[in-house]
């Protein structure tokens, strides 16, 4: 009895099995031997041009979570690769950059596509590093899904809640995946806390893990209460597992008990939400048994809860390991939404009214989010999203964000640094063009054939500001060109740069995220554009603010013998904070025009403008030393200033940059006699100029509020209108320049530095060591001391300048146990003590 009980429980599990994986694999054959499963998946997918059997996805999470070793085990299994690559051993497909594989770290994002479950799932791996945080923000612009990798051990971690922020930004709906539950320490319940606490989720979690650390061997499906379990033993690639039905008797009965709790808590949280009538009416009838609520029925409710951002899927695995990918591309498939579920894509018309573009709208709309250099493909990739009608190769695009007319020579199919060529790329594909010169990251691309009326720009990005810069200089004159040319690709890759120019020592300052991020673009420099060149110090990105009201007036005479002056006022005060727009990044200052054409041109343009800056300042230099750079002109050429919005707006408030707004409130005593959009514009672009370069470390000054109160004129008839718009310019500039020394005499104005919200994770009997150091030593406000799972959590804000070189020191003072981690949080007052001190170093006195 006991010997048939026993063959007919291994039948009844074999045909469960095989049920589960011809309903739920993306196969084009299933076998099933010995009592498992494998899917053996078509090298391309089925139906893919249909909109919803697309999935855009982005992997995203804190560094060393696991996101590039996922994306792996993603490719593998779904055949898209032959090999699984390993991020220790160099071998991934998506970090193939060599400084990427040198370093064992994710630096720029890398698409790839993979096909399941008759699915195209594109998916683009994101770094993890702050100082990379750019990457993470420009794709989940263009993403409909991603999937939150976090540590099972560590919980959410200090770049967890930012990426995590980032989505909720662009209202991204996401799935968790809790990966590394195989080692040491892992909880199942930590990171599902954490969620809900530090990132305000509401985790519905449709897993139970089947042990935890080294005893991890799988996971329990809630949503089919199924036991989906690997065995080394039989397959260490983690492409064959187990698929069990678990039952009330016997062995199972403990784990079934324990399974349909759970379940019944997912099924209840789902219900609450009202999101599917369906589930909620068997949910009010017959409870949350299975029998009562169906795994198709529980599946398509988690698709709206989902969809509509009001839940997050959970899901356990070990990557490494090879556990619990596939179960997560299930997820991807059935939870994410398609582009076909995302009703239109909004932009600003020429009039500066809505446009909604539907993904079936026969006018082609698609935005620009990355640019790379790839001098072996004819020169730079631009990767696009297409969000209605079809982008065709050699199609006359129109870019309605800075102006001009290309043709891509070629439509790619993007799969890391591997290609293939495509006809077209249709709404909601992503994909990259080659030929294109001047579009920038963050641009909007139509057809030229599209009707005027519905001409739009596209939202852009949020770019951070920087915080760390350092000088360089080319070895030779011999290799400047170089240098400007390798500026200019590196600022168009990456938005984050800024290039500029010394006006005092003449010295090219280049500007990023980090020192890793400036380690990184200094060995592009020598290593990829080999240009030898000089690097200068670290130097920490100050700003400036006024702490007192202040005002000046001037008047300025015309150069050229003419007799006409400029007389120019302004006043200058501190901006309250809650007026001010938000400053964390750098999109165009103009925000009455955003979104306008051709106002709709974003600061990523103006950095290409500085770096055009840099190159003609170091150009004219260069000239006079007797070097001779053709071409640096004509490639920096200095793009038109975006026109302002209506006409009768020219006397209102206009933002700036930085949290500073001008406007321009004139009497009819001290007013020109006529206030044209070009003399507005000629004022404002002299107080903005100005405030980009304060009087104590020549930083940039935030949150300023500037009133041009007079604006006169004298002996300007016959001048051209260049000149009176030069010269009113340079008075507005003057000016202020004026108002912010006069403020400088009684301290009104003062140092704001940067700082940064740390983590510094260790030991118990480290702590002290720690925190002395932390507020001894470093300035440091200490918000708390947590405890993690084997460790202490100390979270505190310090200035950027006390953390240089504090890796290393932190090292050595924990004996390599303890690690830190910084994120940017906000540019606040350095103190009388540390200004003099800065000041002090300026001068060349300390």
């Amino acid at each position: 009895t006991r010997h048939l009980l026993n063959m007919l429980r291994t039948r009844s599990a074999r045909l469960a099995q095989t049920r589960w994986a011809f309903s739920r694999a993306p196969i084009s054959t299933v076998r099933v031997s010995n009592g498992i499963a494998r899917r053996f998946l078509s090298s391309k997918p089925k139906g893919t041009e249909a909109l919803e059997n697309i999935r855009n996805v982005g992997i995203m999470a804190h560094i060393d979570a696991g996101k590039t070793t996922t994306t792996e085990r993603m490719l593998f299994y779904s055949g898209s690769s032959r090999m699984m690559g390993e991020v220790h051993d160099g071998t991934t497909v998506t970090d193939y950059q060599p400084q990427e594989r040198a370093r064992g770290i994710t630096i720029t994002a890398a698409a790839v596509t993979v096909p399941w479950k008759g699915h195209q799932v594109n998916i683009i791996d994101t770094p993890g590093h702050v100082d990379f945080t750019i990457e993470v923000e420009r794709c989940l612009r263009v993403l409909d899904g991603a999937v939150a990798v976090f540590d099972a051990v560590a919980g959410v971690e200090a770049q967890s809640e930012t990426v995590w922020r980032q989505a909720t930004h662009h209202r991204v709906p996401r799935i968790a995946f809790v990966n590394k539950m195989d080692r040491e320490g892992a909880t199942a319940e930590k990171t599902i806390n954490m969620m809900r606490d530090r990132l305000s989720a509401n985790p519905l979690v449709t897993q139970m893990p089947l042990g935890v650390g080294s005893d991890f061997r799988g996971v329990v499906d809630l949503v089919t209460m199924q036991l989906l379990r690997w065995t080394d033993a039989t397959d260490k690639t983690g492409a064959n597992f187990e698929v069990l039905p678990i039952r009330d008797e016997g062995v199972d009965a403990q784990l079934f008990a324990a399974a349909s709790s759970a379940r019944a808590t997912l099924v209840e949280k789902v219900a609450d939400l009202g999101m599917n009538e369906q589930l909620v009416d068997q949910y009010l009838i017959g409870g949350s048994t299975t029998t009562a609520i169906s795994p198709e029925l529980l599946r398509s409710a988690l698709r709206e809860v989902t969809k509509a951002n009001q839940g997050v899927p959970v899901l356990y695995g070990s990557s490494l390991r090879n556990k619990g990918v596939q179960p997560l591309l299930d997820a991807v498939v059935d939870y994410l939404p398609s582009p076909a579920d995302i009703p239109y894509v909004e932009g600003r018309g020429t009039t500066g009214t809505s446009l909604r573009f539907k993904p079936d709208s026969s006018d082609m709309i698609a935005l620009v989010f990355k640019v790379t250099h790839d001098p072996g493909r004819g020169g730079d990739l631009v990767y696009v999203r297409v969000y209605s009608g079809s982008l065709e190769v050699k199609q006359n695009l129109h870019n309605t964000s800075r102006g001009g007319t290309e043709r891509p020579l070629k439509c790619l199919r993007v799969n890391a640094n591997h290609v293939e060529e495509v006809t077209s790329i249709n709404a909601g594909d992503i994909g990259a063009l080659v030929g294109l010169k001047g579009a920038m990251t963050g641009d909007t691309l139509m057809g030229v054939n599209t009707q005027k009326k519905n001409v739009a720009v596209l939202p852009g990005m949020e770019i951070p500001s920087p915080v760390f810069s350092l000088t360089v200089e080319p070895e030779s004159k011999a290799v400047a060109k170089d240098l400007d040319n390798a500026l200019r690709i590196l600022v168009r890759e990456d938005p984050s740069i800024r290039v500029s120019v010394d006006s005092d020592t003449g010295q090219i300052v280049l500007s990023g995220q980090g020192e890793l991020h400036l380690e990184i673009l200094r060995n592009r420099i020598e290593q990829e554009f080999k240009v030898p060149c000089y690097f200068g110090q670290l130097q920490i990105s100050y700003r400036e603010a006024l702490i007192q009201p202040t005002e000046a007036q001037v008047e300025v005479e015309a150069r050229g013998g003419s007799k006409m002056n400029a007389s120019v006022a302004v006043s200058l005060s501190r901006r309250p904070e809650q007026d001010r727009p938000n400053t964390g990044s750098h999109a165009h200052p103009d925000h009455k025009a955003e979104g306008h054409l051709p106002a709709g041109k974003n600061k990523i343009m103006h950095e290409e403008e500085m770096v055009g800056e840099a190159i003609r300042e170091t150009a004219a230099k260069a000239d006079t030393e007797g070097l001779d750079l053709p071409d640096v002109k004509k490639l920096a050429a200095p793009k038109p200033h975006p026109t302002p919005g209506k006409l009768n707006e020219i006397s209102g408030t206009f933002e700036i940059g930085e949290g500073s707004c001008v406007s321009v409130s004139l009497s009819k005593e001290n007013g020109l006699d006529t206030l044209t959009e070009e003399t507005s514009l000629a004022l404002r672009a002299g107080v903005e100029g100005a405030l980009g370069r304060g009087v104590l470390v020549m930083a940039p000054l935030v949150g300023v509020k500037a009133v041009v109160t007079r604006a006169v004129l004298t002996h300007a008839a016959g001048q051209t209108n260049t000149a009176i718009l030069g010269l009113l310019q340079m008075a507005a500039a003057e000016a202020v320049q004026q108002a912010l020394k006069n403020a400088t005499e009684f301290g009104g104005v003062e140092l704001l530095e940067p700082k940064m919200k740390v983590e510094v994770a260790m030991g118990e009997e480290h702590v002290g060591n720690v925190l002395r150091d932390l507020t001894g030593h470093r300035r440091a406000t200490v918000h708390d001391v947590g405890t993690g799972t084997g460790n202490r959590v100390v979270s505190a804000e310090v200035p950027l300048a006390e953390l240089i070189g504090y890796a290393t020191h932190l090292r050595s003072k924990t004996g390599g146990n303890a690690s830190f981690h910084m994120s940017f949080g906000r540019y606040g007052p350095a103190g009388p003590a540390e200004q003099q001190r800065v000041l002090a170093k300026l001068a060349g006195l300390e």
